[in-house]
């Protein structure tokens, strides 16, 4: 279930939409016109006030503010206000738009990420600990000829076993400690790619393909988050198609931008 509390959000190019009614500094639910193709199932980002909607060549950033919500209906309710720019009133007609904007989608994303992974990329401590809590229970004496049945794991709750994880279990346990160095490399990775060429024109974006530095086994779940492009905000990124060895999409921005390149920080986890 969604909530504004969301580390990892989607976001969508588009559709541009309007406030059906006034909201205050510290209103928490943002009536629009019409959410239609906006994700429920994360919270999303959205920048309100960012142009004249009386003239969408004339910015207005004095009155440009990023809220974090959960889409419900036409209704972005539970509304974290200010996230960028400052919390003010806003009138009926204001333009709104879905945004990944720089700053706070992905400090948020570093703040999750930092959750599982140290700064070098290694297991943090406690996930390691929770990892051995979890299965030392079924790493006994009984087990030494690596073949788990559930007469061995007698009545734990075991829901799934699959091939990735009975290869830590199986073969690289033979001690029953669990360490980064012996958890498949492959599992989890994370990189950076820089994305040359995008038009500075409104609407415009550009194709990109990353090549995973160790192919997974099964194709990966892929969080990516794209830097500023030139001040703009409506900067996104799209993931197309991840295979066990890359992943490719696209990344853009819906205003115009003083800049042609942006990096894109990426996650791919295997699950």
């Amino acid at each position: 279930m969604a909530a504004n509390t969301d580390k990892f959000r989607k976001t969508v190019a588009g559709p541009i939409t309007e406030l059906t009614g006034n909201i205050s500094a510290t209103d928490t639910v943002i009536p629009m016109l019409s959410t239609n193709g906006y994700p429920t199932d994360t919270a999303i980002d959205l920048c309100i006030d960012r142009f004249d909607p009386n003239d969408n060549t004339k910015f207005t950033p004095e009155k440009m503010e990023i809220v974090t919500v959960v889409i419900d209906g036409n209704n972005g309710v539970f509304a974290l206000r200010g996230r960028g720019g400052i919390a003010q009133t806003h009138l009926e007609g204001a333009i709104v738009e879905p945004s990944i904007n720089t700053v706070v989608n992905h400090n948020d994303l570093v703040s999750g990420i930092l959750q599982v992974l140290n700064q070098d990329g290694t297991l943090r401590s406690s996930i390691i600990q929770g990892v051995r809590d979890s299965i030392m229970p079924i790493l006994t004496a009984d087990i030494k000829d690596k073949a788990v049945t559930s007469e061995k794991i007698g009545d734990r709750e075991v829901k799934s076993i699959n091939l990735e994880y009975e290869s830590v279990l199986l073969d690289h346990l033979a001690d029953r400690v669990v360490t980064p160095d012996k958890v498949s490399p492959s599992l989890i990775q994370a990189g950076t790619q820089n994305v040359t060429g995008i038009s500075t024109a409104a609407m415009s974006e550009k194709s990109f393909s990353v090549t995973f530095p160790t192919a997974f086994p099964k194709a990966p779940k892929v969080f990516v988050s794209a830097s500023d492009i030139g001040n703009v905000c409506g900067e996104y990124v799209v993931v197309a198609l991840a295979s066990t060895t890359g992943f490719s999409g696209s990344v853009g921005h819906t205003g115009a931008s003083s800049s042609g390149n942006s990096t894109l920080q990426w996650v791919a986890i295997c699950v």
